[in-house]
């Protein structure tokens, strides 16, 4: 593709035809200047969904577009689920709470895409909220496994204890990146009921899931080792990440602050 002057690409906005806009859009976005973005947020009101979305997929790319956030918050309700996509990657920067009403809605948008991100957004910008823990723990029945690991992961940034039983439940998820996030969030929230769970999800099937589960049961410290010794106890063949992690909590072994 033949690189264009400044001069043409601003005169290939305002070409009747999408595809040349699109073009335009595009190596703005690649060349990464900020001297762009005045351009790429008036494409994004442009009428052809494909100008829309290479220019809000540029702007969610580009550093230091928080500051033009809030005059963007209309790409969440755009007709392309694209669209609406990144601009969710757009308001849902990490730390972004002023943009939580906002992402809220889309937590229920049609689109799996749109809500897989619009979950992992919450979960970036929320922070600690126990009116979110029921939200978000009822989207681990979710019939998407998609929406269900984002659901989970987003319970261990955003959730309180609230959120343990129906995390303890994801446990037995059918699909392994639930089980996963599932026990990573039981770490992040510090809840001693889940120890046992977690200590039985040493012997997942899943590498990936033992190794959350070793994670996580590692956080609590010598509060895990009881759980841990009945373990020991009640098997003839325990699983050797029990025994690596009772060898970590003895009298040298970590203890959480």
């Amino acid at each position: 593709m033949q690189a264009h002057s400044r001069e043409q690409l601003i005169a290939a906005m305002r070409d009747p035809d999408p595809s040349a806009r699109e073009q335009a859009v595009q190596e703005m976005a690649n060349l990464e200047e900020h001297d762009w973005i005045p351009f790429l947020v008036e494409a994004v009101r442009d009428p052809a969904p494909g100008v829309r979305w290479r220019a809000a997929r540029a702007l969610a790319n580009t550093g230091g577009t928080e500051a033009i956030g809030a005059q963007l918050v209309f790409l969440l309700s755009d007709e392309n689920a694209r669209v609406r996509s990144e601009g969710v990657r757009l308001l849902g920067k990490p730390g972004n709470r002023a943009s939580l009403a906002a992402l809220l809605p889309l937590l229920e948008d049609p689109d799996t895409e749109v809500r897989s991100r619009a979950i992992e957004a919450v979960g970036d910008v929320a922070g600690r909220d126990q009116g979110l823990t029921g939200r978000l723990s009822s989207l681990l029945e979710d019939p998407d496994p998609r929406i269900r690991m984002h659901a989970a992961t987003a319970l261990g940034k955003v959730g309180t204890r609230a959120a343990v039983p129906a995390l303890v439940r994801a446990l037995n998820d059918p699909s392994p990146q639930v089980r996963g996030f599932s026990a990573w969030s039981l770490g992040m929230l510090d809840d001693e009921r889940c120890l046992a769970p977690l200590a039985a999800l040493l012997e997942d099937e899943g590498e990936h899931v033992r190794l959350f589960a070793y994670q996580a049961l590692s956080a609590f410290g010598r509060r895990a080792e009881a759980v841990l010794l009945e373990r020991v106890c009640g098997q003839d063949a325990p699983s050797p990440l029990v025994r690596k992690l009772l060898d970590e909590l003895g009298p040298e072994g970590p203890d959480p602050v």
